[in-house]
């Protein structure tokens, strides 16, 4: 079996970009201003994931922690970006992920 977390291919699979974020968040928020300053909380405190070692790729966002903080835009609670629970992927999920067919055909 092949480690493939550094493969430029599949660098930003489990993760999000900076795109994904925008997105969401003028999903909830329509003013500009708003938007840029959550995206700007959030660059600050989930990003910085880069998840290839041969090339420069994008860096990523942590998932489970953007996620938490744009659910609680959504319920118009006050987010906490400076410290996020630790985020563990599953077991589970790992093995589905280790069996996909993108995953297998690139580590052929």
């Amino acid at each position: 079996m092949r480690n493939l977390s550094f493969n430029r291919a599949l660098s930003g699979l489990c993760c999000l970009t900076h795109s994904d974020l925008e997105d969401a968040v003028k999903g909830i928020y329509k003013e500009s201003e708003s938007c840029n300053d959550f995206l700007s909380e959030m660059t600050k405190s989930f990003n910085g994931y880069h998840f290839c070692n041969d090339e420069s790729v994008e860096t990523v966002y942590n998932t489970e922690s953007c996620l938490a903080y744009l659910q609680c835009l959504i319920e118009g609670t006050s987010p906490e970006a400076y410290d996020p629970e630790n985020s563990e992927v599953s077991e589970q999920f790992l093995r589905i992920f280790a069996a996909s067919f993108k995953t297998v055909t690139l580590s052929l």
